[in-house]
This record gives structure tokens, C-alpha cells and sequence, in this order.
């Protein structure tokens, strides 16, 4: 350490950086999904699927039904009509990220075996008939393709409040889709790795390197685990109540997870420069015995 103790101010803003770029990087790959797992948790997904079951059922012999309210529920979810809601804001998500106009996704066919699904249901716990299934079955079939249409509609009205010109949710978004690009990732690794080239140089030592990059690991895997979580969920929280008129609740769990890879990578390296310290101590040792033999 003692000629790292040559260069402390460039040891501490090469620090900085390090993690700073750390950080930059952990985000750029846990975001995209930290926003589609929390878009998928809002009131907009829950509207959109009693949409689904409104258009689906009303006006059937299911409607007044004693049963409605568990058909409902055992409509909402089943994997096929989950999916066709998750298609729908998985489409509206990429669009968003690659800032084109909304395109439509067809879901008719989840439909139809969401369908499928729930009268096979009615008919083994003889809620219908088997003639009155069959009816009901092929005329909601038999109008999927409006129903996704429908849908489409509801997610790119709310595609258009989010991409509208001059507000701060579309300017952000200009942001996000250069923070997630693939050519952003690449410049933030090549910065890390020249930092830390930098850093072996200052110290000029490899092991006082492995201890210092350790440490800034560490911290910049605990700042995102803990503090931009944080921070994120309540800039979100205030966007979405402002501009959806919905709370949108952020997903820490992969920031979390992102965070922590960057503090066992930290705590590794500190590992190896102890154990590498330990041996030259012990290599130092022998080679004086040696000398004093």
C-alpha cells in the first residue's frame, strides 16, 4: 500500500467511478425486468383482465350466475388468459423500449384455449350441460378476434399517455431506452475493466488492487440492493399516481439480486488478496529463515 499512498486523489476518483460504473451496469440489466414485473402487479393489468372477462361473458347464460364469481376467479386464472394479459404488456413494454408506435398483439388464440379451459370446467362440475357448454363455448370463440382487438385498444390508450410529447414520462423514456441498449452495457464493461487496470497501476501492487476493487464492489452492490431501490420506487410511485392515475410498485427483489452478485464478487476478491497477503507473508518468512540458515 505504500505506493498506492503516492496517488490517494486518483486512487479515490478512479474509486468513484468504479463504482459508478458498477452501478450504471448492475441497472442497465435489472431494469427492463424490474419494470415489466411491476407493470404486471398494477391496477392497469387487474382493469385489463376484468375487461377480458367482461367482454368474454356478458350476455352469455353465465352471466347471472350463482357461480359468477368463482367462474370469475377460475377464469382470472388460468394460464392461458394470464398469458394473453402478459402478451399484451410484454408487446406494450417493447414498444415502449424500442419507441415505436404501438402494435397490436393477437391473443385470440390464448383465448380460445382459455376457453376451452373454463367450459371443460363447467362441464365436469355440471354447472351447464353439455349442449348448453357447447353453445356458449363456440359463440365466445367465435368472437376472440374482437375481444383482442378490444384489448389492444384499452393498452394503447394507455401507451399514448405515456409516449405523449413534451411530459416527463416520454422524455424518460428516451433516457431508458439508451441506459438498457446493448452498446451502453458494452461501454460501461470496458469502462469497469479499464478502472480496474487503473487501479492495479496506482497501487502497484496486486494485491492492495484486489483489496480496493473488493471494497468498491461492495459498496456499489449495497447502494443498489438497498439505497436506488429505494429511491426508484418512491420517483415511480409519484410518476405513475400522477400520470396513470395508479400506483406502480416497484419489484426490489431484482435489484436486490443484482446488487448481490456485485458484493460476493467484492467479497471474493477481498478473499483472494488476503489469501495472496497471507502467502507472500509466508514466502517472505521462508526465504529470511533461509538467509539467517
Amino acid at each position: 500500500m505504500k505506493n498506492g499512498k503516492k496517488h490517494p486523489v486518483a486512487l479515490l476518483m478512479t474509486g468513484l467511478l468504479l463504482v459508478l460504473s458498477t452501478m450504471m451496469l448492475l441497472l442497465s440489466l435489472t431494469v427492463k425486468q424490474v419494470i415489466s414485473e411491476s407493470v404486471k402487479g398494477t391496477e392497469i393489468v387487474s382493469e385489463m383482465s376484468d375487461r377480458m372477462y367482461s367482454l368474454m361473458f356478458e350476455n352469455t347464460v353465465l352471466e347471472n350466475s350463482a357461480e359468477n364469481n368463482d367462474l370469475k376467479a377460475s377464469f382470472q386464472a388460468d394460464e392461458h388468459a394470464d398469458n394473453a394479459v402478459s402478451m399484451i404488456v410484454d408487446q406494450t413494454l417493447t414498444n415502449l423500449e424500442e419507441g415505436r408506435a404501438y402494435a397490436d398483439c393477437d391473443i385470440s388464440g390464448e383465448l380460445d384455449q382459455a376457453i376451452g379451459d373454463v367450459f371443460s370446467q363447467l362441464k365436469e362440475n355440471g354447472t351447464l350441460s353439455g349442449q348448453e357448454a357447447s353453445l356458449a363455448e363456440q359463440r365466445l370463440k367465435s368472437q376472440t378476434d374482437t375481444i383482442s382487438e378490444e384489448l389492444n385498444r384499452y393498452a394503447k390508450d394507455v401507451y399514448d399517455g405515456l409516449t405523449a410529447e413534451n411530459t416527463p414520462v416520454a422524455r424518460t423514456l428516451s433516457y431508458y431506452r439508451i441506459f438498457i441498449s446493448i452498446g451502453f452495457r458494452i461501454v460501461m464493461m470496458l469502462l469497469i475493466l479499464a478502472l480496474m487496470l487503473l487501479t492495479a497501476r496506482l497501487t502497484q501492487s496486486s494485491v492492495s488492487a484486489l483489496y480496493l476493487i473488493g471494497a468498491e464492489q461492495i459498496v456499489a452492490g449495497s447502494v443498489v440492493s438497498f439505497i436506488i431501490s429505494n429511491t426508484l420506487s418512491s420517483i415511480v410511485m409519484e410518476l405513475s399516481n400522477h400520470y396513470l392515475k395508479t400506483s406502480v410498485l416497484i419489484e426490489r427483489a431484482p435489484f436486490e439480486k443484482a446488487g448481490s452478485y456485485s458484493i460476493v464478487l467484492g467479497i471474493l476478491l477481498i478473499a483472494s488478496a488476503t489469501i495472496a497477503a497471507f502467502r507472500k507473508r509466508v514466502a517472505k518468512k521462508q526465504k529470511n529463515k533461509h538467509f539467517d540458515n
